[in-house]
């Protein structure tokens, strides 16, 4: 997966993370106020990921480009965030029947894609000739229809007063592609450490490490709406678009694959090494803030004393749909 993002042109890039924050943001936030009423928080993001990795999957071996773009349809940090909330909140079933599942599910999900887009790649693929002149003619196109995607996000942000959360979520979702896609080109291929791909792993744990201090701004003023509105947009689109489920699956897959029946477990190593990082990082990260104002500004907000603050619906992607 990491050689393949190498062969994307700078104008492909440009497309690639637009329209991956975009339309990223868009998807999994339907799909999750579709299913917030049916389903406990944990279990909330499941179905976004399973989508996601099955498209990432069927065009692994057919575009590259949108294999990349259907990565931002998953979500890590705010499932890493129900799942840690749940068992602080004592729900330690819920987090653990989450974490189990939602793993399975997404790896299923992946190879059912890989296994679909390979069949459909043999049945209906190109030529190689054929797949070099649509890049090359492709490449103007691209850049109008990423640019002008942006510019309708830009103007439904500011039009779109019902939906101004989403759109503006969708405005910096593509900053947060980014940069997943170059840390993962940068650090993936050319750090010496070669257990794991560093890139994706250090985007996740950034991701991690931002979505409880965003949190921690917005319920401790709830009353400033810019404020909160911006972090909501920040956290919902760009940190969001950081944290990739699909590209863990992605990788685990390549390593499994390519390391021989003796390496094989690096596969495993890394799958556990991203998700239980990322969840102890939340749940020191929360402990530690929600202690600290407890004892420190408890007269001055009383409503961050409650750690179910952070599982409340508004302090997840839902909000985003809010006025």
């Amino acid at each position: 997966m990491e050689q393949d993002q190498h062969q994307i042109t700078q104008v492909n890039y440009f497309f690639v993370s637009i329209v991956s924050g975009v339309f990223g943001v868009a998807i999994k936030n339907g799909l999750y106020q579709a299913l917030s009423s049916q389903l406990e928080a944990p279990f909330r993001q499941i179905p976004a990921n399973m989508l996601g990795c099955f498209l990432v999957g069927f065009f692994t071996n057919s575009n590259t480009s949108l294999q990349v773009v259907f990565d931002s349809v998953t979500s890590l940090a705010f499932w890493n965030q129900a799942m840690a909330t749940s068992a602080l909140n004592g729900n330690w079933f819920f987090a653990l029947s989450s974490f189990i599942t939602g793993l399975e599910l997404a790896y299923i999900s992946y190879k059912i894609g890989l296994d679909t887009g390979l069949m459909f790649h043999d049945a209906f693929g190109s030529s190689p000739e054929k797949e070099k002149k649509k890049k090359i003619f492709a490449e103007p196109s691209k850049f109008v229809a990423a640019t002008s995607l942006w510019l309708l996000v830009a103007v439904l942000a500011v039009l779109d007063h019902p939906r101004r959360k989403l759109w503006l979520a969708c405005l910096v979702a593509p900053l947060g592609a980014w940069t997943r896609h170059a840390l993962s080109v940068k650090l993936n291929d050319h750090c010496k450490l070669e257990l794991f791909p560093l890139g994706t792993l250090l985007a996740n744990l950034l991701s991690s490490l931002a979505t409880p201090g965003l949190l921690l701004v917005k319920i401790t003023d709830p009353a400033a709406i810019v404020l909160v509105a911006t972090v909501d947009a920040f956290q919902g689109g760009f940190v969001d678009s950081m944290a990739t489920i699909s590209t863990v699956m992605a990788e685990a897959h390549s390593l499994h694959k390519n390391s021989g029946k003796d390496k094989a477990w690096r596969a495993y190593l890394y799958v556990l090494l991203t998700m239980v990082t990322c969840f102890c990082v939340v749940v020191a990260l929360v402990v530690a803030l929600v202690a600290a104002i407890t004892s420190i500004a408890t007269k001055s907000f009383p409503a961050v004393a409650n750690i179910q603050e952070f599982s409340s619906p508004n302090a997840t992607t839902s909000s985003l749909f809010l006025a």
